[in-house]
């Protein structure tokens, strides 16, 4: 039951990103149509390239949430149930075991691996100008 309540958060989250692309996509495609494009066409010189921003975005906001989620999983068990993620741990660090300069290390360290992983997708998603 735990797990299906976090799935139904992260399914409500993807629905909020559809939503960026279906919109973005509905007032290019028109157009394509009258030009007589046919669906792969369209969607490799006409769709990708105008969304292109956009899953940039949210591939960045998806890894980072997805690395430093918190809230959800401690909301729902209470940090019980041997349900642990790496940031419930570093808090547990700090307040638990009075721990707070490797907490604040491991803080660091998160800060460092999301600041890599934004770098490579912004390098791959490089736009051109």
């Amino acid at each position: 039951m735990v797990y299906g309540g976090v799935r139904d958060m992260e399914d409500c989250l993807v629905g909020a990103c559809l939503c960026h692309f279906l919109q973005k996509c509905r007032s290019v495609d028109e157009a394509a149509d009258l030009d007589g494009a046919n669906a792969w066409q369209r969607f490799r010189y006409i769709i990708f390239p105008s969304i292109r921003p956009i899953v940039a975005l949210q591939l960045i906001l998806a890894v980072k949430g997805a690395v430093s989620v918190f809230e959800i999983p401690y909301i729902i068990t209470g940090g019980r149930s041997g349900t642990s993620t790496f940031v419930i741990k570093t808090i547990e660090t700090a307040f638990q075991y009075h721990k707070v300069g490797l907490a604040s290390a491991m803080a660091i360290v998160l800060l460092a691996i999301i600041l890599i992983i934004t770098g490579i997708q912004k390098i791959a998603f490089k736009e051109d100008k």
